[in-house]
């Protein structure tokens, strides 16, 4: 199950290189000086990502399904962080559901990268990320162990 999840990172990780080396050949202005900072976002958001759809799949029993839950969530998680529409034209309710999704936390260090070109202000944010990923690693393992499915 490990040796799985780790194949699947190595794999979006060279999803996310081959597009950063893409970026760099045809110089895309990522807004910031440090462009690895762009970079090392993404790996963490792909981390979140696995882990979730990780999570998904211990919990349904079949693709099909797995597929559209997935959809189901992340769908809404994007329209209230913010990805399809600015996000301060939301009412005050949702902006407020919309600060916990890990999808605005993306947006909220990409925009800080590029006005401060530091990780140490986006430290909260992705550290938050890293912690919600293990902690949905965990609640997958420990479903996997009781169901005892591989």
């Amino acid at each position: 199950y490990v040796s799985l999840i780790i194949v699947f990172y190595i794999m979006l990780f060279m999803i996310i290189l081959i597009y950063y080396i893409l970026a760099k050949i045809f110089n895309i202005n990522f807004g910031m000086v440090n462009t690895m900072n762009f970079f090392i976002v993404m790996l963490l958001l792909n981390l979140f990502a696995l882990s979730f759809n990780v999570c998904i799949v211990i919990f349904t029993k079949s693709r099909h399904t797995s597929g559209i839950v997935n959809v189901l969530i992340m769908v809404p998680c994007c329209m209230l962080s913010g990805v399809f529409w600015d996000f301060h034209i939301m009412p005050e309710n949702l902006q407020a559901i919309g600060r916990f999704m890990p999808t605005r936390w993306v947006y909220i260090c990409i925009e800080n990268l590029q006005k401060t070109n530091s990780l140490s202000c986006v430290n909260t944010y992705l550290s938050a990320m890293v912690i919600l990923s293990i902690i949905l690693f965990v609640i997958s393992f420990i479903k996997l162990k009781t169901t005892r499915e591989v």
